[in-house]
């Protein structure tokens, strides 16, 4: 039965790369690649290289690259399944039949999802039209109106209206042919308790449809207009369903996306008004974690885009509280975090309404870095201990998560000065509190392996290794080298060399070949990824890489010789006796006549 790893070796042969890439970046042909601007950063020459026979794409800049499958994982925001859905939709390949299961119970599982993505699509529909209706949406426009949304946000948001009735939706998605259980499943209604009853979900509410990557509608928040009932909850949600999980998706992510590469920042708002507050101030970048709670996989999300992140939380207690977890998290993938302070007791949409969009840019411009609006708030916070040096200790306490989770090791020591300047504590206290918070070392320990990973091995050698997946026939010559492993003095180089020489078949055409032993030899390694397509997709001249070849080895082997020269030396200088000295002398002649052919002659330094 095919699987998705079938599937995904399909795409990769099937898929036209140059044309997939092409429609989210002009590219302009250059010899056998393709050029462009990098979709990924504020990329300002054509950093990014495209190669159709090895079926690869990398950027020389921000260091993004990989496959068909990998562009779209990055550019749409999807996890590899949603990738291998979306690029199998593109070439007409039935997902389904891949999906390890029978074909029954596939398309049973898509049919599903299909049918709730229906379910919501018709009802975000039916809630448009309503907010549309002269008498029915009035009220729901009059809150708009009063929240200052202009018409084009409230459609580029697709707002609406759920009426003042207990059935209205109900009969509306019935009238379609779907049955009570499919709707319960949707959460577009509920069921009376203890009866066989369905009634409406959301009822006299502006609704507010959340989408998933793809922009499609999976699920719908409610807000409450005034003249209800004073125990009505401010919003009500779509619970969780087999199409929405809360802590995967942010809140206009699809709308916000292009604005995130561009700008190389997001604007991390609590809810949905604060979104459309700012892109209606021109912060398309904003996006909302649906409630204060960020999750490592939201996270996750913002860094696929963004090296950047603005928390442009509420100014009251929980907004403090979810700022403090929310910078640990951020920081944690890798991302640079700065706060922006709203004026005390207000939100994004307050500060328009109040002050006009020009006041939230100027927030958010303001924004200042993390740690020290944390240092600020904690020491003039009336929630920690009043006496001075217990304040110091329980802001050093609330802050060390969030250093630490800091994975450079370079930075995380300059938080560390920065931290312990800011609440007034001697900096080797600090670094104790650190190393007692755990995880420093192991923590080290990859921050040094990270950097071993970033030092480029030599150009021969690289040059080496390309040629070998250039022309992959080539192996066999390398195989006859006498001690070729010798040659190579990067630890990594040395063990995909060996990897490749064990190779008992060997086709004849690299494309394919050179995107296999690339996967083959890196792994999962990001940084392996990054440095084999570098060397594969580096702009020189290998129309001849049997000619390089044999060029690379014969400047490899006199560097080894090199080497081995200056050991010897070395030796020679330190003899413990005149017959060592002879034995070094002689192999030191050796490598001269192998440097060197012809007459030349080593001569033991005279003692003067």
């Amino acid at each position: 039965m095919p699987t998705l790893r079938d599937l995904a070796a399909r795409l990769r042969e099937e898929v036209d790369i140059v044309d997939l890439i092409s429609g989210h970046t002009e590219l302009r042909q250059r010899g056998a690649k393709w050029l462009g601007l990098c979709p990924f950063h504020q990329d300002t020459k054509p950093s990014l290289h495209v190669d159709p026979d090895r079926r690869l794409y990398h950027c020389f800049a921000c260091k993004a690259g990989g496959d068909a499958i990998r562009f779209v994982e990055k550019i749409e925001n999807l996890d590899f399944r949603g990738a291998l859905e979306l690029l199998a939709g593109r070439l007409n390949i039935p997902f389904q039949q891949y999906l390890g299961v029978s074909p029954k119970a596939a398309a049973d599982a898509k049919s599903r999802e299909d049918t709730l993505r229906e379910v919501c699509r018709l009802a975000r529909d039916f809630f448009r039209r309503t907010l549309g209706g002269r008498e029915s949406g009035a009220r729901a426009q009059e809150y708009i109106d009063h929240r200052r949304l202009a018409p084009e946000l409230t459609e580029r948001f697709e707002l609406g209206y759920a009426p003042d009735a207990w059935d209205a939706l109900l009969s509306f998605l019935r009238g379609k042919g779907f049955r009570d259980q499919t709707l319960l499943e949707a959460g577009m209604v509920r069921r009376v308790e203890g009866k066989d009853r369905v009634f409406d979900a959301f009822r006299d509410r502006v609704m507010f449809p959340i989408w998933d990557a793809l922009g499609r509608p999976v699920a719908f928040s409610g807000r409450v207009l005034e003249g209800a009932p004073p125990d009505s909850p401010k919003y009500v949600n779509s619970p969780e369903t087999p199409i929405y999980t809360k802590g995967n998706i942010l809140y206009a992510y699809h709308l916000a996306k292009d604005s995130i590469r561009e700008r190389g920042q997001a604007v991390l708002c609590e809810g949905q008004m604060d979104v459309l507050a700012a892109h209606g101030a021109g912060v398309t970048e904003a996006v909302a974690s649906l409630g204060t709670a960020l999750t490592e996989a939201q996270a996750k999300l913002l860094r696929r885009q963004a090296s950047k992140v603005v928390l442009l939380y509420d100014a009251d207690a929980a907004g403090e509280k979810a700022t403090l977890r929310g910078c640990e998290i951020l920081v944690r993938h890798g991302l640079k975090v700065v706060i922006a302070t709203l004026p005390s007791g207000m939100d994004p949409d307050d500060v328009v309404c109040r002050d006009g969009p020009e006041a939230l840019r100027r927030v958010v411009e303001s924004a200042r870095p993390a740690l020290k609006h944390l240092a600020t708030r904690l020491m003039s916070s009336t929630d920690g201990p009043p006496e001075p040096l217990e304040r110091r200790i329980w802001a050093l306490e609330q802050l060390s998560p969030v250093v630490q989770a800091n994975p450079n090791e370079i930075s995380r020591d300059a938080d560390i000065s920065l931290v312990a300047q800011l609440i007034e504590v001697p900096e080797d206290l600090v670094r104790r509190q650190m190393a007692s918070a755990g995880g420093r070392a192991a923590r080290d320990l990859r921050a040094e392996a990270l950097q071993r990973k970033l030092d480029r091995p030599p150009a021969p050698e690289q040059a080496l290794l390309r040629c070998l997946l250039e022309k992959p026939d080539l192996v066999g010559q390398v195989r006859q080298q006498p001690d070729v492993r010798s040659l190579i003095t990067d630890a990594r180089l040395q063990g995909w060399l060996e990897r490749l020489l064990a190779e008992e078949e060997l086709p004849e055409a690299s494309g394919r070949f050179a995107l296999d032993a690339t996967e083959r030899l890196a792994g999962d390694d990001p940084e392996a990824q990054a440095l084999l397509r570098e060397i594969l997709l580096a702009d020189d001249d290998y129309s001849d890489p049997g000619r390089i070849l044999a060029e690379v080895l014969g400047r490899l082997q006199r560097e080894a010789a090199q080497r081995r020269l200056a050991h010897l030396c070395e030796e020679f200088s330190h003899a413990p006796s005149d017959e060592m000295a002879q034995q070094t002398s002689q192999a030191i002649q050796r490598t001269l006549d192998e440097l060197h052919p012809g007459p030349r002659r080593f001569r033991r330094p005279t003692p003067p």
